[in-house]
């Protein structure tokens, strides 16, 4: 069995500066965000409006064991 972990990763726009925080499961030690862009409806919609590649993601914590700890 895989193991499991939560990470809070941030992304931001890189055209108006704002930001979406969010904390996602994965199992792939080496890329713990995947494919996974996130899942909020307002992230969804700044995708469709600017594009997924005027916006960036980055890891602030990661290797949680316990997600009422994040």
């Amino acid at each position: 069995m895989k193991s499991k972990w939560y990470c809070v990763y941030k992304i931001t726009n890189l055209i108006n500066g704002k930001t979406y925080i969010g904390q996602h499961m994965y199992t792939n030690e080496a890329n713990p965000m995947g494919e996974y862009k996130g899942s909020g409806k307002l992230l969804k919609l700044a995708y469709k409006k600017y594009g997924l590649e005027n916006f960036e993601t980055e890891i602030l914590y990661s290797r949680i064991r316990d997600k009422s700890t994040v």
